[in-house]
């Protein structure tokens, strides 16, 4: 597995590039930080033989290697890291949305043969011609990261077939019943069969004299009638006629054309004239200047060798088919002259009789084959076919002589010098008047370099095939690698965010809820009040990329209410259309909640380790028992003080600054920690200021593999202080035990006391509650007395009579009041366990108000109810007490200047229920808040009561756990809160 550091390593010319490039400033960043997946795509083109590149992200940043850079041409090396929507531009109509299919894996796969890849490469669009596949490349979550594309540019071979093809419709275009005219205009028509290589013709042929030039043929201008049919040409100049020199530059069509066509008007042509070939064509084998053919090229392709020798080519050819022609019709017209003008053409020409016996052979025959005419003759000429076609030859002619049809053959034949070369044979026969065959003319064309050519195409298609063969196992291995990435990635479409796309990473982030097809918003809602919802709006808005690294969010992962904290690394990446417009956004991100967490924990556990170790003055160190070297910390040297670090500290250092009592102990001590591996020492030292501290030291002892120890690592602290307060707690400890002797004593005394107060206060229980029996009596007698006397003596009293009656109704009234609250609290402080029951707080208040009802009406007091909590787990009648008291009071306590306003309000309090009463009455000062729970503390001697109230229902609320307070302002009013311990139920 490669390092990144062998990254592009041996990677060419591009590998050095790629080291060399500012990765810092570009948006993928430094390629440490780039997908595993990458990294090993890079790797893998750079290593390659075959040109190859990589698209990665929405953006398509360009990776490529060496065997690529011609298709670059003038965008090497600014191509590398580019965008291919940038610098491709002029093919990404073509390309573009194909790539982009890719990325989006809307499209799986996609192959081209031989497609027509119109570049700008060399500062023109140049016709180019490509066999690829684009392939996706899974990032390291398995998502689309990148496209892969194994490549061969296939131009010089479609040009070349396209080209031969030509060639070879012109070189089987001979048509025996047609004139030198008509094969002329027939061979233009066929050349305009390929137009981008030849968008225009015209076909001239010079008379006898060679002074006369006549258009016999054209193609790609339309019938125009300024074009010249004849050119007179006062001299042929010898570098153009007689040598063939060709102008393109120097002696560019444009300055020739001028000269041979200058009464022609530019528009004829609807060409650029400066895209002209004029080619001399000369008869087969001879000097001699036959014509001249004027061929337009390609502006869309540059004119280079491959093309030159095309167009030499059809000169020739044309030039061969015209003297083919020219040498049918003097064949026709005379044996003879036939036979003296075959011994001239460069051909091998053979004739046959009616029964195909060969029957003569030109001079080219003899002296191309070596045979002599009886090694020809009738069927001897077989002997010339290589052994391989030989029979098939025999068996093709035999068949097709007897009934007089065209023969096109190509066989091998052996030239003199025994070498085999591929010869085109065409056979034509001259049928007499009853249509019989009477005589068979045969020429024979060396095609030896056009099957060769033909072969190198078939050998470039085959290592075409192997290349892509090849570029195919590479992407499925890139596939493979790829689909282990282990990044969360999502694509969220358009301005409302929805979920396009989602990886099975993305979703396990979120169990069971629906993402797909649903806006951010409404699939994850608790993202909009967090930052990253701001943030993804901006990148959207912007196109601005955005890089987060261990941002927290808050997510409802499982979707049960439950908030989690997460952390992540993520990328926000605008995706754009094709008109150039952000139309998403990319996500693609990494859960680091375990390792930021982890690291927290570290740095929480280094920082608390720290501060431990100087809180508890502990030094750390690691002593190299074979060097007695020690590596130790900062506040080591500081234990026995030093100010600054000394140069060497080992065993023997710490021996001398242990007192001399101590160092047998602490040899001892260090052996026994050798031996058990749990390293421990206690001495005391004497510092370099001469106090002796109580240092201890804990460690570890480390081993080799035999055994035999090799270092100690561990912590030494002062624990002098320690030693002093074991000592004091000693003493103390001594004293303690004395003094707990003592405090023994005294706790018998106290108990025997408290059975006492126990007693005692039993018998005044027992007391008031006999007392009130007792006295119950005699008052009850004496308000019978009292009724007896105003019945009887009604008349007879007085008005003084009746004051001093009134008076005693009232005292015995108050006294039996009084009675009562004090049975009522022995009755309290005897009855703490009443049962707990569910009671309706309003139910009550409504019955305690129905008993004030008159005094509630009387004194205009105005009651307000806010009951929070409307039920309690209390005793009815000591909830009912409580609030019956409390309302007493705010009526009986009323301000004389104002309407009473009472409050009653329940609420919850810190897990218990808080109940409050507030009044607008005559308040009190701070004197009499703390007596007013005091027994018969009566604060206004004005109102009624007998100050027991107060007292008692303080008493049940101490009994049952709870507790009341008091606020009160003189003039203002007065607050009671009473808290009950137990919730509402």
């Amino acid at each position: 597995m490669f390092t990144d550091k062998d990254l592009f390593k041996d990677g060419g010319e591009m590998g050095a590039l790629m080291e060399a490039h500012d990765w810092r400033n570009h948006p993928l960043g430094e390629p440490s930080g780039w997908p595993t997946s990458l990294k090993a795509g890079v790797r893998i083109l750079l290593g390659s033989g075959f040109p190859m590149f990589i698209w990665w992200s929405e953006e398509f940043y360009m990776f490529h290697n060496d065997p690529y850079l011609p298709a670059l041409g003038n965008k090497h090396p600014q191509a590398l890291g580019a965008s291919a929507r940038v610098m491709w531009k002029e093919i990404w109509e073509l390309v573009g949305g194909i790539a982009e299919g890719i990325l989006s894996a809307s499209t799986r796969q996609f192959n081209a043969q031989e497609m027509l890849v119109p570049l700008n490469r060399s500062g023109f669009m140049e016709e180019t011609y490509w066999t690829f596949s684009y392939s996706p490349i899974p990032n390291d979550d398995g998502s689309v990261g990148g496209m892969f594309c194994a490549c061969n540019e296939v131009t010089d071979e479609v040009l070349g077939q396209r080209r031969l093809s030509t060639v070879k419709e012109i070189a089987s275009a001979i048509n025996q019943s047609f004139s030198v005219k008509q094969t002329s205009q027939q061979l233009c028509e066929l050349m305009s069969g390929n137009s981008s290589d030849i968008p225009y013709s015209l076909l001239y042929l010079l008379d006898s004299t060679g002074t006369t030039a006549t258009l016999l043929g054209q193609s790609g201008v339309g019938s125009n009638p300024l074009l010249p049919a004849e050119i007179a040409l006062a001299a042929p100049e010898p570098d153009e006629l007689r040598l063939g020199r060709q102008c393109r530059e120097s002696e560019h069509a444009g300055d020739r054309l001028k000269s041979r066509f200058e009464n022609v008007p530019a528009e004829v042509w609807g060409h650029e004239l400066g895209q002209a070939m004029v080619l001399p064509m000369y008869q087969p084998g001879e000097n001699q200047l036959l014509g001249f053919l004027v061929l337009g090229t390609s502006l869309q392709l540059p004119y280079n060798a491959a093309y030159q020798g095309f167009h030499q080519l059809l000169a020739d050819q044309v030039a061969a088919t015209i003297t083919h022609v020219k040498t049918r019709f003097e064949l026709e017209g005379n044996e003879h002259r036939l036979r003296q003008l075959a011994n001239s053409v460069p051909h091998l020409i053979l004739t046959a009789n009616a029964h195909g016996h060969v029957d003569y052979g030109n001079k080219q025959w003899y002296a191309y084959t070596g045979l002599t005419e009886a090694e020809t003759l009738g069927h001897a000429w077989i002997k010339a076919i290589h052994p391989n076609e030989a029979a098939e030859a025999v068996h093709i002619w035999q068949k097709t002589h007897d009934n007089g049809k065209s023969i096109l053959l190509e066989y091998r034949i052996r030239r003199a010098d025994g070498q085999y070369r591929w010869h085109r044979i065409h056979a034509v026969a001259k049928k007499n008047e009853a249509c019989g065959t009477k005589k068979w003319y045969g020429t024979i064309t060396d095609i030896h370099d056009q099957k060769l050519a033909e072969a190198e195409v078939q050998q470039s298609k085959e290592q075409e095939l192997a290349a892509y063969a090849a570029a195919e196992i590479h992407r499925q291995n890139l596939e493979r690698l790829f689909m282990q990435a282990p990044a969360a990635i999502c694509i969220l479409s358009g301005p409302e965010m929805v979920y396009e796309f989602i990886n099975p990473k993305y979703q396990n982030l979120f169990p069971g809820r629906q993402l797909l097809g649903l806006p951010v918003n409404v699939a994850l809602p608790e993202i909009v009040h967090q930052p990253n919802w701001t943030i993804l709006h901006n990148v959207f808005q912007t196109g601005e990329a955005y890089i987060g690294n261990e941002v927290p969010l808050s997510f409802d992962r499982h979707n049960k209410g439950v908030m989690e904290k997460m952390y992540f690394n993520f990328i926000y990446k605008a995706r754009y259309n094709h008109l150039g417009k952000v139309d998403g956004i990319l996500v693609f991100a990494y859960e680091v909640t375990d390792l930021v967490e982890a690291r927290h924990k570290v740095e929480s556990s280094e920082e608390h380790l720290r501060i431990a170790l100087e809180a508890g003055n502990m030094a750390s160190f690691n002593y190299d028992i074979l060097s007695q070297q020690t590596i130790r910390s900062a506040n080591h040297d500081q234990l026995f003080g030093y100010a600054s670090e000394l140069l060497d500290w080992n065993i023997d250092e710490l021996l001398k600054h242990t007192l001399p009592e101590d160092r047998d102990n602490l040899v001892m001590q260090i052996k026994e920690s050798i031996s058990s591996g749990k390293f421990f020492i206690n001495p005391r030292i004497r510092r370099k200021d001469s106090d002796v501290r109580w240092i201890e030291g804990y460690g570890k002892v480390f081993y080799d593999k035999k055994q035999q120890p090799v270092r100690i690592a561990g912590l030494l602290t002062d624990v002098t202080e320690r030693k002093r307060a074991e000592q004091m707690l000693q003493n103390l400890t001594q004293e303690l035990a004395a003094a707990n002797t003592a405090i023994q004593l005294r706790n018998k005394e106290l108990a025997k006391t408290n059975e006492q107060l126990t007693r005692t206060n039993a018998d005044l229980d027992n007391f008031v509650y006999t007392a009130s029996h007792d006295l119950r009596s005699p008052i009850n007698s004496m308000e019978g007395l009292l009724l007896v006397l105003k019945d009887e003596l009604g008349p007879k009293l007085t008005k003084e009579d009746h004051v001093l009656m009134e008076h005693l109704t009232k005292s015995m009234t108050k006294l039996n009041n009084t009675i009562k609250d004090l049975s009522e609290i022995v009755k309290v402080q005897k009855d703490t366990d009443q049962p707990l029951e569910a009671i309706s707080v309003k139910e009550v208040l409504v019955d305690v108000l129905a008993d004030m009802e008159t005094k509630v009406q009387a004194t205009q007091a105005q009651m307000t109810c806010e009951l929070e909590v409307e039920s309690l787990l209390y005793p009815k009648k000591y909830l009912r007490s409580i609030l019956y008291n409390l309302l007493s009071n705010a009526l009986n306590y009323r301000h004389p200047d104002r309407t009473p306003r009472i409050k009653v309000r329940t609420e919850t309090n810190e897990q218990q229920t808080l109940l409050t009463v507030t009044d607008n009455g005559l308040g009190m000062n701070e004197r009499q808040v703390k007596k007013i729970f005091g027994m018969f503390q009566r604060m206004h001697p004005h109102t009624e009561g007998s100050g027991i109230g107060l007292y008692t229902i303080k008493r049940v609320i101490d009994n049952y756990g709870g507790r009341i307070t008091v606020d009160s302002k003189v003039g203002e009013g007065t607050t009671f809160r009473v808290y009950f311990p137990d919730p509402p139920r």
